[in-house]
């Protein structure tokens, strides 16, 4: 393991809280361990880390992230995501492949939502012929992550939103009775109304009957929030 990395793990295992830790796994269904460290005090520990590797290679960075995320308590995970943050504008095309090993790797919705928005939203927005053949690989696969990663991976895309894709990738899973997979057909709808809430509010007004009573709800929170004000 890469010297730095070692000593960021001892550093926030130094400020372990059991009581948090026990909490943290029960939130997590279980899931995972952790060192019991909230987010803000890990954000001030790790501070230094993250900055000391600001102008480092991004196969450095690629290299200590995937030692992270294979690490066993939860808060290595949350450290790789801080470390990648400030290098996605270092994707490659080769990235794919490093991308969908964090989805698939270790994979809840903590650490899935993050890469999906951020390193997978960047990923197709510097290559986008790359966008739709890996959906439909992805829509195709058992791994409800990747699927739910392929629906929401334009969350931040505000007006550049593939409104039609995102459509077709709804209606895809229009049958789905998985929690996670309506769950964010409904979120990125309701993200997406920030930004277009009239093509929102038609698309589930025409498919209403076909929808998940989940993805409707969640899609309409941000319309009905505006409406009632």
């Amino acid at each position: 393991m890469d010297s730095s990395v070692q000593e960021v793990l001892e550093l926030l295992k130094s400020h372990a809280n059991e009581d948090y830790a026990i909490r943290m796994k029960a939130y997590m269904k279980g899931h995972f361990d952790f060192f019991g460290v909230q987010a803000p005090q890990r954000k001030k520990l790790i501070k230094s880390f993250v900055q000391s590797h600001k102008k480092s290679e991004f196969h450095e960075i690629k290299n200590m992230v995937s030692q992270l995320w294979i690490y066993p308590m939860r808060d290595g995970q949350y450290v790789a995501m801080e470390l990648l943050a400030g290098h996605l504008k270092k994707l490659e095309k080769v990235d794919l492949s490093f991308i969908e090993s964090l989805i698939s790797t270790k994979s809840w919705w903590d650490t899935v939502d993050w890469v999906a928005g951020h390193a997978l939203g960047k990923y197709f927005m510097k290559f986008p012929e790359m966008r739709l053949n890996t959906i439909e690989k992805w829509m195709q696969t058992k791994d409800i992550w990747l699927k739910r990663s392929a629906i929401i991976h334009q969350l931040f895309y505000k007006e550049k939103t593939d409104h039609d894709l995102l459509a077709e990738l709804i209606l895809e899973q229009k049958n789905s009775k998985d929690y996670f997979i309506n769950k964010a057909s409904g979120w990125a709808l309701r993200r997406y109304s920030k930004t277009n809430p009239q093509w929102v509010e038609s698309f589930i007004e025409e498919h209403n009957v076909e929808l998940s009573k989940l993805t409707s709800k969640e899609g309409m929170k941000w319309i009905e929030k505006i409406d009632n004000l």
